[in-house]
């Protein structure tokens, strides 16, 4: 029978040996045997960590032994026991000292190893827990330029700047991230044009656009709710406005694109064209404008630069033949555009802005 040792818990014995289980499981019982205990199980634990260990050294040298006469199931089996009875000596020698961290793990108080050093652990409320530290001096530096950073950044973008608590300042040499524009620093509501979201809803599409619409279709003689129905069915009421390699909106509603004639800015995407009736997606490039506005009055310069509209523009008076008179002409490749215009033109959206505008435009 294995002895019992109360400097090292527990004589490891012989592994095969049940009588050690049912003994440790008397000395976690016992007030004093606790500590004891835990060093018997740490050791156990180390020993079957250990034991994997060698059966994947085994299970790796087989491979290399496949074809040895001397090497059996037999041999395997022994060689198994062996290992494991290796393993236990080990563990109860000192091991690799993985039974020490785990002892020093779950061990609350200071206990002897079992070599005789005194192994000493913190407590843990030390380790876990911390007391509430106030800022120091340099953190609320910190703090205070954060906010006068966001202020800065919330008045060039029109919003109200709100009064700091604070008597810290910062100057600042460059613009706020996202104000700057072909190495140019750009102000208020112009520097969130090109960013930010442009419409909600159809609704709002038509809202906004309208005004922009009015004064270019004057110059045609057409009614503006024809401009704002090619402008939505172009961009998708705004949802689908072109934009640059950049991400930044191009505000071309009326998808021209960039011919040898155009000097400006211009974006090249991937766009939807028919052939023959047939779809395919292409490569082209498309004009870029500052503002909605500018793609207005380019839409009038479009269709008035040439020859190629004349058809169309002579008959401003009637949205429907105007539509089919753009397609005719070759403003699209789709073949269902005049028919899509004439839907849109009708839309609720529409409809609806002429109704609470109280304005007669004819659909």
């Amino acid at each position: 029978m294995a002895e019992f040792d109360t400097n090292s818990g527990m004589n490891m014995g012989m592994v095969q040996d049940i009588k050690n289980l049912d003994r440790l499981r008397q000395l976690s019982q016992s007030k004093d045997g606790q500590a004891a205990a835990l060093q018997s199980a740490a050791r156990q634990f180390e020993s079957i960590f250990t034991q994997t260990l060698f059966k994947g050294m085994r299970q790796a040298n087989q491979v290399l032994t496949q074809d040895n006469p001397m090497s059996s199931s037999y041999t395997q089996f022994y060689e198994g026991m062996l290992d494991e009875q290796r393993v236990s000596d080990m563990a109860s020698k000192g091991g690799m000292g993985l039974a020490d961290m785990v002892i020093k793990q779950f061990s609350p108080e200071t206990f002897t190893r079992h070599d005789g050093r005194v192994l000493k652990l913190p407590q843990r409320t030390e380790r876990v827990y911390k007391p509430y530290q106030p800022p120091t001096s340099a953190a609320n530096d910190l703090i205070s330029a954060s906010k006068v950073g966001k202020d800065f950044a919330d008045k060039e973008m029109g919003e109200t700047a709100q009064p700091l608590a604070s008597s810290h300042r910062i100057h600042r040499t460059v613009p706020p991230m996202g104000l700057v524009q072909e190495g140019r620093a750009v102000r208020g509501p112009k520097a969130l044009d090109k960013t930010t979201k442009v419409f909600e809803t159809p609704e709002e599409f038509v809202n906004r656009l309208m005004p922009l619409a009015k004064k270019a279709a004057d110059k045609l003689g057409l009614s503006p709710a024809v401009l704002v129905a090619q402008a939505a069915l172009e961009s998708g009421w705004g949802k689908r406005v072109i934009k640059d390699g950049e991400g930044q909106i191009t505000h071309n509603l009326f998808g021209i694109k960039a011919d040898p004639r155009w000097q400006g800015p211009k974006a090249v995407v991937s766009t939807l064209e028919y052939e023959q009736g047939v779809a395919s997606r292409q490569k082209a490039a498309f004009r870029s404008y500052e503002s909605f506005e500018e793609s207005f009055n380019d839409y009038v310069d479009f269709l008035t630069s040439g020859t190629r509209y004349k058809g169309a523009l002579a008959k401003v008076d009637s949205p429907d033949r105007y539509f089919e008179a753009l397609q005719q002409a070759g403003y699209a490749t789709d073949p269902q555009y005049a028919r899509k215009l004439k839907q849109v033109l009708r839309s609720d959206a529409i409809a609806g802005y002429s109704a609470t505008t109280n304005t007669e435009m004819e659909l």
